[in-house]
């Protein structure tokens, strides 16, 4: 049996989505196909399954996923325009890589901004009525003026009543994708479900001082690599190298071509 459910704004909050996904494939019903348009989600009905899912944004999108979100157990699940869904069977305190959120924090950025438009737009004009009716006033003969009365009255309020709604609409909107940007660039803490703690990515982070006490002892090292966007595959191997020699990464320089790695132990990370 296949069903659909419409959720309107589900790229509002991507987040929630997945939640709802996966407590839907605990329900027994998996994920086959998504209508951006239409906002509809399509299910068919199986056995109950407990599983991760993470929606990414990307504008070049691939028929596959990386190697890297391959070998830690991402499946794409399904791909509608810009849009795709990846799921993972692994417990989620298994799950060590997860895909990149840059995407969707752009998009939804570029949404932002046209909203602001809008909303810069509506403020203007409410102001130029307010004003046109002031002077209205100033010159009516009675000394008051009302654009709603007559036999076209109905027409000032309906689009009165459309700007207060789209008003309205357009400021929740920038609250909303706002809080789902802030959300999406603050996954640094990887949930777990069996204790309902997380452990922070960034709980190893060190001061200046601890930096310059490390570095004049040799335990942490830092190496220079310029122009090494024009060669990411290079930087990937180059990394992996690092890691089994027991340099383990530790930071990047806010220039991005400055690599700081402490010494330790030999390992095998993509």
């Amino acid at each position: 049996m296949i069903i659909k459910v419409c959720r309107p704004f589900w790229t509002y909050d991507v987040q929630k989505t997945e939640d709802w996904l996966a407590s839907m494939a605990e329900k027994g019903f998996a994920l086959i196909r998504l209508n951006r348009l239409t906002r509809y989600f399509y299910f068919e009905q199986g056995e109950p399954k407990a599983v991760t899912y993470q929606i990414v944004f990307d504008k070049v999108p691939n028929q596959s996923l990386s190697k890297g979100l391959s070998n830690f157990g991402w499946t794409k699940v399904l791909q509608s325009g810009k849009w795709v869904v990846t799921m993972n069977r692994l417990p989620l305190e298994q799950i060590r890589t997860f895909p990149d959120r840059e995407g969707i924090v752009k998009h939804n950025k570029k949404i932002m901004y046209i909203f602001m438009g809008i909303l810069i737009y509506l403020m203007v004009a409410f102001l130029n009525v307010i004003l046109i009716s002031a002077i209205a006033m100033s010159v009516s003969e009675f000394g008051h003026f009302n654009v709603f009365n007559g036999p076209y009255g109905f027409i000032p309020a309906t689009a009165l009543g459309l700007s207060v709604i789209l008003c309205i609409f357009t400021v929740y909107s920038l609250i909303t994708l706002n809080k789902t940007n802030k959300r999406l660039t603050g996954e640094f803490i990887q949930p777990n479900k069996k204790n309902g703690q997380g452990t922070s990515f960034l709980k190893d982070r060190l001061s200046k001082n601890e930096e310059k006490r490390l570095k004049s002892s040799g335990q942490l090292v830092m190496k220079w690599k310029l122009g090494w966007m024009y060669a990411p595959d290079r930087l990937e191997a180059w990394l992996e190298e690092m890691e089994e020699k027991g340099y383990n990464l530790y930071r990047v320089g806010k220039t991005g071509t400055a690599f700081y790695f402490k010494k330790g132990k030999p390992r095998k990370i993509c």
